[in-house]
């Protein structure tokens, strides 16, 4: 099966060089994600090190935000916050999926769901979400 790669673009800059760098790595673990499962799908240690490797820097990337959100008093995070908990707890539903699957089930779908889930919910938050805070963030130095 072909996915579609995650393909970054000035679109997606939200003018703050850290958070910009983690989102693109993101986006290269998700591409990870779809060549392996594109080159090797039946390989479940090198699926579930990938999968793995996504939700935690996924995790990693959203702290970085909460704690810019909390030290520049960020007036939407709430809200904000409230869209990176439904990612966390979806993706924690998708990685328990995973490790209860038998060794003869397959890994391929449930993987490229939780891939093809993280590279959608990112895209869409980098350009509605994120694009909230960019003023807020280059006012308090950073760029």
């Amino acid at each position: 099966m072909k996915y579609d790669r995650f393909v970054w673009d000035d679109s997606y800059s939200v003018n703050v060089k850290l958070i910009d760098e983690q989102h693109k790595h993101f986006f290269e673990i998700v591409n990870q994600s779809f060549d392996l499962l594109e080159t090797d799908p039946q390989n479940r240690a090198k699926i579930f090190a990938v999968i793995d490797e996504l939700i935690a820097y996924g995790k990693f990337h959203l702290s970085t935000e909460e704690r810019y959100f909390e030290q520049f008093n960020f007036i939407h995070s709430k809200e904000h916050i409230r869209s990176h908990n439904i990612f966390r707890e979806k993706v924690d539903l998708y990685l328990l999926y995973l490790k209860n699957l038998k060794i003869t089930d397959s890994v391929e779908d449930l993987a490229a769901a939780v891939t093809t889930f993280s590279k959608n919910w990112l895209s869409q938050h980098i350009l509605i979400s994120d694009k909230e805070y960019i003023t807020l963030f280059n006012e308090n130095g950073l760029k």
